[in-house]
């Protein structure tokens, strides 16, 4: 028994007639010795199908985790907060410091007197705290609303229907020592220790300031809240809460990256106040994300390639163990080319069958992230498929490589 090709010519139709290459019968040949070599060796076949499909699933579970990690890195935000004796005087400043976005402000004054008595004026610069949904008069909005330099002013529903106001109506402010102040000078100018609050009460109120309602907070909470602009506060008309510290500012990083630079920005702005509001900026759940981020970052590309490596090597291996076989196959006449393609295509087979597996499995799982998956897990597939073939074709001609009497040999 001798390869076809070195048989002479004259007995080349003597020598198994039925490997004769005949157009079409050749590739039909290859694939009934791989589905039926497959069956016959199930455990090989399931052993390589399972391989590949372990690779497959552990390269696309890192992927998905690597790009779970890239959003929430890509999400971060990091909240700078200043607490109690922020002056409004200086907020400007830090706006224009380019480290900042998005700033929120919140002051709250206690009422003592008037007509508003016992209630808080709480100065926003948005709306954001107010949970309820909120009716505002025609030409008003909460986007807006806040940035008015009106006197203006939004009241819950309760505390309009006990003090009888409606959308449109003006509402009496009171400056926290305006009834104190007139009857210091009402005892100054008369003498008179004894004053009469019908007297001195319509002095307060021309003094008061007046503001529209624009707004009214939809809740069943009695709660006697006045919510004012922020912009309010340094209107001398105003003077309850002139130059009178935040209560509460918020901002947002620009970027995540720039928060040790904002902090010895914040040092030496502070240290220019004459009270220093408490300062917080937590960044030590956005350092987690960004470490596990980076090290993902750098371990998935490493990862593909040593399973790119795996999934062409293993395959390669299982075709040695078929040496014996690739052996028998030579020796009963059919070609080097023949024989390498039967190996080959035997495992390019089992591996993309063990690929469609895994890829069914990720996208089963992760069916919500599938758009964002497919680009680097798709690619890591086609690449393993590859790899496997170019693997599986390099051991196929080392499988191959002895001649006819070797291989003889080796099996006896």
């Amino acid at each position: 028994a001798v390869p076809e090709e070195e048989a002479p010519a004259e007995y080349r139709d003597l020598v198994l007639p039925e490997f004769k290459p005949v157009k079409g019968r050749a590739l039909g040949h290859v694939c009934r010795y791989v589905f039926r070599h497959a069956r016959r060796a199930a455990v090989r076949s399931l052993l390589a199908i399972l391989l590949a499909a372990l690779l497959a699933a552990a390269i696309g579970e890192m992927a998905a985790l690597r790009q779970h990690y890239r959003e929430l890195y890509q999400s971060i935000e990091v909240k700078a907060r200043f607490y109690s004796g922020l002056p409004y005087s200086k907020i400007k400043k830090l706006e224009k410091s380019g480290f900042l976005r998005a700033p929120y402000y919140e002051s709250v004054v206690g009422s003592v007197e008037a007509e508003l008595d016992g209630c808080e004026y709480f100065f926003a610069s948005d709306l954001r705290s107010v949970q309820d949904p909120i009716t505002f008069l025609e030409g008003y909005d909460a986007a807006t609303v806040m940035d008015r330099e009106e006197r203006i002013c939004i009241l819950p529903r309760p505390f309009m229907e006990k003090l009888g106001l409606e959308l449109g109506d003006r509402v009496l402010l009171n400056e926290q020592s305006a009834m104190e102040t007139f009857r210091t000078n009402y005892y100054a100018q008369t003498g008179i220790k004894e004053y009469d609050d019908a007297v001195i009460r319509p002095m307060v109120e021309k003094a008061r300031p007046k503001a529209v309602v624009v707004g009214v907070v939809e809740t069943g909470v009695l709660d006697e809240t006045v919510y004012l602009p922020l912009c309010l506060v340094d209107q001398p008309a105003f003077s309850f809460a002139h130059a009178t510290g935040l209560s509460y500012a918020e901002y947002t990083l620009m970027d995540y990256h720039c928060a040790f630079a904002f902090r010895e920005f914040v040092k030496d702005f502070l240290a220019q106040l004459n009270s220093e509001p408490f300062f917080d900026m937590d960044t030590s759940e956005a350092d987690q994300v960004y470490k596990i981020y980076r090290l993902l970052e750098t371990l998935y590309p490493l990862t593909a390639a040593v399973a790119l490596i795996l999934g062409a090597v293993l395959p390669g291996l299982i075709i040695l163990q078929c040496a014996q076989e690739a052996g028998l196959l030579r020796a009963l006449g059919t070609t080097r080319r023949r024989t390498r393609s039967m190996l080959t295509l035997e495992q390019a087979l089992l591996c993309l069958l063990g690929l469609l597996l895994a890829g069914a499995g990720i996208c089963a799982l992760h069916r919500p992230d599938l758009g964002v998956l497919f680009e680097p897990f798709g690619l890591y597939l086609a690449a393993h498929l590859l790899a496997c073939i170019l693997g599986s074709l390099a051991f196929a001609v080392k499988a191959t490589g002895k001649n006819v009497l070797e291989l003889l040999q080796a099996k006896e």
